[in-house]
């Protein structure tokens, strides 16, 4: 018997049959790249000789090419820029990698007020924001070439419903270009300054992400602080490898 499909039937099969088991396959794909580029971090960092093919070939990419574009579709940069800056590059798997017990460090200082020479995050994740930043040599171009301490400051915009972000350093430190910043007021008063635990290239930011979790979940509700509302932010000595930093919260007691 001869099965003959109209073009009714024809796209009524490629919907419910062939476009579903694409997808399917896609997003297999998408999941074996993903987390063939996260294990390809530690060889490209711990092994900086090895030419950029070798890992691509060793973890399944066909050419060279098509591992760079996963490298930069996933971390928004390219593996020799990762390699050539040498520094803390915001690279992540999407793992959790967490040392236990998970114990920040916490003090109440009271801070001046001062100002932030910033450029303004495009990105919707703020790691990404990072990787341009340190690749780009940003800091040093407003520092004019000096290492100075580098801050992403964040605020809740009602608004547009989003998470404002910034990355730049203290005005007193800019004596440089300038260009395409924003200058922020960072109020004084009272602040909890939360030190991140020891981390790794490869789990910091993982590690700064759980940070942020405990200070909203376990930190602030049990010790009878909330936020102001102000800005928040995280200082970070680029230059340093220590793979730690520094989160500054505005907070007020709750019964006043």
């Amino acid at each position: 018997m001869i099965l003959i499909l109209t073009p009714w039937r024809r796209r009524r099969a490629i919907r419910r049959i062939i476009l579903p088991a694409f997808s399917a396959r896609l997003s297999a794909c998408r999941r074996l790249t993903t987390s063939a580029v996260g294990a390809s971090l530690r060889l490209c960092a711990a092994q900086e000789k090895r030419p950029i093919s070798d890992i691509a070939f060793a973890f399944g990419f066909n050419s060279k090419a098509n591992f760079t574009r996963a490298f930069k579709r996933e971390h928004h940069i390219l593996p020799t820029e990762f390699r050539a800056a040498r520094n803390s590059l915001r690279l992540y798997e999407r793992v959790t990698l967490v040392p236990a017990p998970f114990a920040p460090g916490v003090e109440i200082v009271t801070l001046e007020p001062f100002r932030v020479v910033a450029f303004p995050s495009d990105e919707a994740f703020p790691p990404h924001f990072w990787n341009r930043y340190n690749v780009g040599g940003w800091s040093r171009r407003l520092s004019g070439g000096a290492v100075v301490e580098d801050l992403g400051v964040c605020r809740w915009n009602p608004d547009t419903r989003r998470l404002d972000y910034w990355i730049g350093i203290r005005e007193c430190d800019a004596r440089s270009d300038h260009a395409g910043t924003v200058t922020l007021d960072i109020p004084g008063g009272v602040y909890a300054v939360i030190t991140t635990p020891p981390a790794t290239q490869i789990d910091f930011v993982e590690i700064i992400r759980r940070t942020w979790d405990w200070i909203a979940d376990v930190w602030l509700p049990g010790h009878g602080y909330r936020r102001t509302g102000g800005y928040e932010f995280e200082c970070y000595f680029e230059d340093s490898r220590a793979f730690s930093e520094k989160i500054y919260i505005p907070i007020e007691r709750k019964d006043d």
